[in-house]
């Protein structure tokens, strides 16, 4: 099912859109732009359920009637919703009305039968917690090292991030301090495991931040130090 509107929205502007499908016998697809009805479809269509995943910004248009040039969407979002109930014009209407996208969100989550809400509000990194299954050893830090040097000498050399993290283990390096005007290098680099690898996590995103701290070994009752963090945005991402 689908929802195709006659006019164009180009204009520069924010609008709400909103595709609801009815499950009767007589299935019904309504498309509302901006809290208003402006296409509905219907007729004798077999609604079944599927397995797949949500796209926001995308879509696979294979086989659907006045489908666009491009299967991307030529602008900007800024958020999503799922519900398993088809919501009403009135509720449309709510939703298109919400003050604030906080607002937005607390009233498509309160609708029977929400599944999804997505207001695209993330950083985009989420902290992995558990096990997956189709990694090899369970865990994708498994599958790639890191090598450090810090001022020419060898921090360490290339080790798990998994065994970085769990072992606890905080190396460190004593570095004679640079003369006046003078620099010292840091150079960290990444490799995939080469026994083991698993290609399912081929172009898997890992967020490692790492941080490194200087500090002065004489006189220790100084207690001076000083901790440093890879800059980027976001810092500590490389792809495995």
């Amino acid at each position: 099912m689908s929802g195709v509107s006659t006019s164009t929205y180009a204009d520069g502007n924010w609008h709400f859109v909103t595709l609801t499908i009815g499950s009767a016998v007589v299935s019904t697809s309504t498309l509302y732009v901006d809290g208003g009805s402006v296409a509905s479809s219907g007729g004798l269509a077999l609604l079944s359920g599927n397995t797949g995943y949500w796209h926001l910004g995308w879509g696979d248009f294979t086989s659907i009637a006045n489908a666009p040039t491009t299967p991307n969407l030529t602008g900007s979002l800024s958020g999503g919703f799922v519900t398993a109930n088809t919501l009403t014009g009135a509720q449309v209407s709510t939703l298109r009305s919400s003050a604030s996208a906080s607002a937005f969100q607390t009233t498509a989550t309160g609708y029977s039968g929400a599944k999804h809400v997505w207001m695209l509000g993330d950083s985009g990194t989420t902290t992995f917690t558990s096990t997956i299954s189709w990694v090899t050893g369970g865990d994708p830090c498994a599958m790639d090292t890191l090598a450090w040097t810090l001022g020419g000498s060898n921090v360490f050399a290339a080790t798990t991030l998994k065994a970085l993290v769990t072992s606890g283990w905080l190396p460190s390096t004593a570095l004679a301090a640079p003369t006046p005007g003078n620099t010292q290098t840091s150079v960290t680099s990444f490799a995939r495991v080469l026994t083991g690898y698993d290609v399912d996590v081929a172009g898997l995103h890992l967020y490692a931040p790492i941080s490194y701290r200087v500090g002065l070994l004489s006189p220790p009752s100084s207690g001076w130090s000083l901790t440093f963090t890879w800059s980027g945005d976001p810092s500590g991402v490389f792809v495995a």
